[in-house]
């Protein structure tokens, strides 16, 4: 009686193990579960950015990418100082721009390298001028180069404005950004106004001086021979 006993526990333990293991496993296989559900709640899958969020961004970076080229060139080819301080100045800020365009698009599922060839996919003649406007400006020198700078910013500023108006089925986030591109825009085109107007003005030393009339002398007296 004790040895078929005995047998019977030896039989009986390595069941209870497996039995023990079966159960481990399942609930080692539920945390897993519970965990995957709790990480995909902390980290939501990636946002799909619609089409025109997609075309905004493009114009957006293509408005920042732009005052970044014009500035650069004049920073380092302008004549006068105010020119190439304003120059220096519309780089940085539209680079900083920039940079908040591309965290942008990233935030929303969207390569910040296709935002360029987006624009050019549907903008090829206005970037056949823009290119074209750049290649006039970097042949030119001298006061004749800021002249042509002015202008050429003063036209792209304007055309960016409208750029910026609403387009529907674009992501609300965007319009933050939206608003500080525009913003800074405006401020750029009043620092053109302010930097573009001594170009007006010859410089001092090309002023010939101002004429001075010389005071009116009598004629001399005409006197008849005498007899």
């Amino acid at each position: 009686m004790r040895r078929t006993l005995r047998r019977l526990a030896w039989v009986a333990i390595p069941t209870v193990a497996l039995v023990a293991g079966v159960v481990g496993l399942a609930d080692s296989v539920d945390e897993a579960h519970a965990g995957a559900a709790d990480a995909g709640a902390a980290t939501p899958p990636p946002r799909m950015a619609s089409s025109a969020t997609m075309i905004r961004l493009s114009r957006l970076h293509h408005v920042a990418d732009r005052q970044v080229q014009l500035g650069r060139l004049a920073a380092v080819a302008a004549s006068r100082p105010e020119t190439r301080i304003y120059g220096a100045r519309l780089a940085t800020d539209f680079q900083a721009l920039d940079q908040r365009i591309n965290v942008m698009a990233l935030d929303l599922g969207i390569d910040p390298a296709r935002l360029g060839p987006m624009y050019a996919g549907e903008n090829t003649a206005s970037l056949r001028r823009q290119s074209e406007d750049l290649t006039r400006l970097a042949s030119e020198s001298g006061d004749a180069f800021d002249r042509r700078f002015w202008v050429i910013v003063a036209q792209d500023q304007l055309a960016a404005s409208d750029m910026l108006l609403p387009v529907a089925g674009t992501d609300p986030s965007l319009e933050p950004l939206v608003a500080d591109v525009s913003r800074q825009l405006a401020t750029s085109s009043r620092q053109a106004l302010a930097a573009a107007e001594p170009v007006g003005t010859p410089p001092r030393t090309n002023v010939p001086p101002a004429a001075v009339a010389a005071p009116a002398v009598p004629p001399a007296p005409v006197t008849a021979p005498g007899p």
